[in-house]
């Protein structure tokens, strides 16, 4: 938890892109890309599915 009762959360994304066409096709390399914020929890709840 960071100061402020803020919790630093990283979010990725991965774009993976394979083609094809008229002949052969290939796959071209994974393009990542992630960043990272404070989100402050305001309110929590939680739900009880099973309680044995």
């Amino acid at each position: 938890m960071e100061p402020g009762g803020a919790f630093h959360v990283t979010t990725t994304i991965t774009w993976r892109v394979d083609w094809t066409g008229f002949g052969p096709g290939g796959t071209f390399p994974d393009v990542e890309s992630s960043t990272g914020f404070p989100v402050r929890v305001i309110e929590a709840a939680a739900l009880v599915t099973n309680s044995h």
